[in-house]
């Protein structure tokens, strides 16, 4: 009886030991943006934890955030990268293409969530949106270009030369070709002409639309690449003094006078932590799809159309979330 009784303490203790095991296991979770110089808080990273925490995942009790950025310079990504790997982390959830692939370089076994990148599958950063393979999956980008440039064809009906503002250091040169065809698809079908146009550092943006300006572009499309939103300010001035009506694959450029943006709802960050949860819980990242968002959000800036002159017409008004007057 008395050894039945200590079987049965044993057994009672190593469940409560293994439970207490249980509840004490911190996840560390890295986060990799390229950041800015100003060290502004990661877009996406508060998104993510609202996301961790309604699936049970807190803070200084059994979570850990890691982040790092190259404080906007692309040069300086694969260090930032090689950083937090070094930390062995559970995962990594990326903000932006370039971060992803700098930490797709970086690590082949530690799983990866890529929170936003643009054709993944055409970067090279997974094998395909229905089986990613590898130790990478996440959310991709929607830019949705098409539709962003009909939109500007209807404010802009004269338009037919249109300029192509892209981040050099977020091109794999492979990639080049097909990113350019197609932009340049999308716009042949409203009987425009693409006129690419790159810039390396935030010296190059006034060259940039000097030469834009001198190939007589009509419009500018700005891409949403990390490094164009971080420098909105000195873009978004030469586009105004060229007086170049612009669409913006990021909403944040409106706000400093892009004419409008057509964009996925910023919703990917705190769906992202579903897929960290389910990697956390033993899924292989490979196994878990690629997603798109779910909605897309039209932003005016009628200040911008006003000071070019440009009527916005009431149907785009009636379908935008936000105007800015």
């Amino acid at each position: 009886m008395r050894c039945r009784l200590v079987v049965a303490l044993l057994l009672c203790l190593a469940t409560l030991f293994a439970a207490a095991q249980g509840e004490a296991r911190v996840y560390r979770i890295g986060f990799l943006w390229l950041g800015d110089a100003d060290g502004s808080t990661p877009e996406g990273l508060e998104a993510l934890r609202a996301g961790l925490r309604e699936l049970g995942y807190v803070e200084d009790r059994n979570l850990q955030i890691e982040t790092r950025d190259a404080a906007g310079r692309t040069d300086k990504l694969d260090a930032a990268a090689a950083g937090l790997v070094a930390l062995t982390p559970d995962a990594i959830v990326t903000s932006g293409t370039a971060a992803t692939l700098a930490a797709k370089r970086a690590t082949g076994t530690i799983p990866i969530v890529f929170g936003g990148a643009a054709d993944p599958v055409g970067r090279g950063i997974v094998a395909s949106l229905a089986h990613p393979g590898g130790n990478v999956t996440g959310f991709a980008i929607e830019l949705a270009e098409a539709k962003s440039l009909e939109i500007l064809q209807q404010i802009a009906p004269r338009v037919r030369r249109l300029g192509l503002l892209y981040h050099t250091r977020n091109m794999p040169p492979d990639y080049f070709p097909v990113f350019v065809a197609e932009h340049q698809r999308a716009a042949e079908a409203l009987e425009m002409t693409v006129v690419p146009q790159g810039v390396a550092e935030a010296g190059d943006i006034a060259a940039a639309f000097a030469a834009m300006a001198a190939s007589r572009v009509d419009a500018v499309l700005i891409l949403g690449d990390q490094f164009l939103i971080d420098q909105r300010n000195p873009v978004m001035a030469q586009a105004l003094g060229h007086r170049l009506p612009t669409a913006c694959l990021s909403r944040l450029l409106v706000a400093d006078g892009c004419l409008f943006s057509y964009t996925e709802a910023d919703d990917r960050y705190q769906r992202a932590a579903v897929a960290v949860d389910k990697i956390l819980k033993g899924v292989p990242p490979g196994d878990i799809p690629v997603e798109h968002g779910a909605q897309f959000a039209l932003t005016v800036n009628l200040q911008t159309a006003k000071a070019l002159g440009l009527t916005v017409p009431p149907a785009i008004l009636a379908r935008a979330g936000e105007v800015i007057e």
